[in-house]
């Protein structure tokens, strides 16, 4: 329940710098809660648009990088979060 709750507030505080801090939450979950893995890749959905329009740093893209991570935890919430932004870097 407090790894939920972190993760929702992670996504809720629209800083675009804080995708390498879910990178680390979604390697910790791996294959675990499927509810936790959700909040997740909606976390860095919510954090790479606030990121995207915020400084420009293209956090769609840094989304498309995590496609190639060595953890397949993090590959499957950055495609769920490109997913979920409708995102042609899929």
């Amino acid at each position: 329940q407090v790894q939920l709750e972190l993760l929702n507030a992670l996504g809720r505080v629209g800083e675009g710098g804080l995708i390498p801090e879910l990178v680390k939450q979604l390697e910790r979950i791996g294959d675990g809660d499927a509810y936790l893995r959700n909040a997740g890749a909606v976390a860095l959905a919510r954090v790479a648009v606030v990121e995207e329009s915020s400084s420009g740093m293209m956090g769609v893209l840094k989304l498309a990088a995590l496609k190639s991570h060595g953890s397949p935890a993090v590959r499957r919430g950055a495609v769920l979060a490109l997913r979920r932004l409708k995102s042609r870097e899929l």
